[in-house]
């Protein structure tokens, strides 16, 4: 799976029911499976620069050199995924974009007015979200770039490869 710097690797779509539009995306657009990963509580989440906490399901497909994300959030606070889409929308959230130099990117975006809006994970492997929506109508997600992630995409790209065309959802 190739990941170069700074292409869109992904784009991500808030939903209200992680399952059902899972089945929606394959029918509509012929893709799977979706890897499920339940319930996954985010480390260290800073959301506008202040302690929070974040729960949320994701089910991940490699849709040609794309990878969709559809997101769940359990959480009931304010989060980046609540800032665009309220309870009860959905709708396209982000792209995802893998970083050289994190903290650099991050203060490229900031610079160009998109501010921080929720951050997480450890300093080997931070993720945030940078507030694009008055350029680009959604979030930027930045990554920095560790074996972690890379996996992930690899394991999504290889079932995708490999998909029988029946199954929506699969568990990694």
């Amino acid at each position: 799976m190739d990941m170069p710097y700074g292409a869109i690797v992904q784009q991500a779509y808030v939903v209200n029911d992680i399952e059902a539009a899972a089945a929606r995306f394959s029918k509509t657009f012929g893709i799977g499976p979706f890897v499920l990963l339940e319930h996954i509580k985010l480390p260290e989440v800073l959301y506008r620069g202040q302690p929070a906490e974040m729960e949320l399901s994701a089910a991940l497909c490699q849709a040609g050199p794309i990878q969709i994300e559809l997101i769940q959030q359990h959480y009931d606070g304010p989060s980046c995924y609540r800032d665009t889409w309220p309870k009860g929308q959905e709708g396209f959230h982000h792209v995802a974009v893998l970083c050289e130099d994190f903290e650099a990117e991050r203060a490229r975006y900031e610079a160009m007015g998109c501010p921080t809006a929720m951050i997480f994970g450890t300093r080997e492997t931070r993720t945030c979200y940078m507030d694009a929506r008055h350029m680009s109508n959604g979030m930027v997600e930045l990554y920095t770039d560790y074996k972690g992630i890379r996996d992930l995409y690899r394991m999504v790209s290889d079932r995708a490869r490999t998909w029988d065309g029946k199954s929506v959802i699969v568990r990694p």
